[in-house]
């Protein structure tokens, strides 16, 4: 089937895109992990943010934001504070095995020094660290106070992974006082060493749909389709706190 079709272009603009609409993202995943898909050496954790193809390929993004986070978001731990060593590398339940992530400050450090070498704005996911009851943000804040310490700018920061709480339950409402409790922490502390307070953005969760009977008199098998939601920086809850 075809049809005709015509386009008139017209003097009068009617949107922009950010001049970091072309973006990227490092998740948590490596080689080792079951269920990890193809992510080999990849890992912010192990990537080697050095290499000569990977730099020259940031700076030609540039501007362009750098989206540190994924699944695994809620079992990353950071070696800050008062986390010790064997606290932050003990391995943890994820899915249907055990993980060990643990973002000591040396690896921060060469991240956030990645990010500004080549011109890259840093938006990062940090841990619930469970996904029922109200967030621990002891370690969060810890990691946050020692990046603003550092004079390192957050674009923006995002809270857990892929949690989905019924709105009807307590888990929804820790949730969004999880979201407030960053926003005020996030802003006092990087407003207090004259830096922008990061944007909140978020959230990234599993949506369930419901499937209506196709034309052809077919249904999708159950009856509803399970979607994840892609994390994009536009969705922001600083309208709703």
């Amino acid at each position: 089937f075809a049809a005709a079709l015509q386009v008139q272009v017209g003097p009068t603009l009617v949107h922009t895109t950010l001049p970091t609409y072309a973006s990227f993202t490092l998740d948590w995943w490596h080689g080792e992990d079951a269920g990890g898909g193809g992510w080999a050496n990849s890992s912010v954790l192990y990537l080697n943010l050095s290499d000569t193809m990977l730099n020259s390929f940031a700076r030609h993004m540039s501007p362009a934001i750098l989206r540190i986070g994924g699944s695994q978001d809620n079992v990353v731990k950071y070696l800050v504070g008062g986390m010790t060593a064997a606290e932050c590398e003990a391995p943890v339940p994820f899915r249907s095995s055990k993980v060990a992530l643990c973002l000591n400050t040396s690896r921060w450090d060469a991240v956030n020094e990645f990010c500004q070498r080549n011109g890259l704005q840093l938006v990062f996911g940090v841990s619930f660290f469970h996904d029922t009851g109200p967030w621990n943000a002891t370690n969060v804040k810890a990691l946050l106070e020692y990046t603003a310490m550092k004079k390192y700018p957050l674009y923006g920061l995002e809270l857990g992974e892929e949690m989905a709480p019924e709105p009807s339950s307590s888990d929804y409402k820790f949730l969004l006082d999880g979201y407030a409790q960053l926003r005020t922490f996030a802003t006092q502390t990087f407003t207090a060493q004259r830096l922008p307070a990061p944007k909140i953005l978020g959230p990234c969760v599993g949506e369930t749909l419901s499937v209506p009977q196709n034309r052809g008199g077919g249904k999708v098998e159950g009856g509803r389709l399970s979607l994840l939601l892609a994390c994009i920086v536009v969705l922001t809850l600083n309208c709703l706190l």
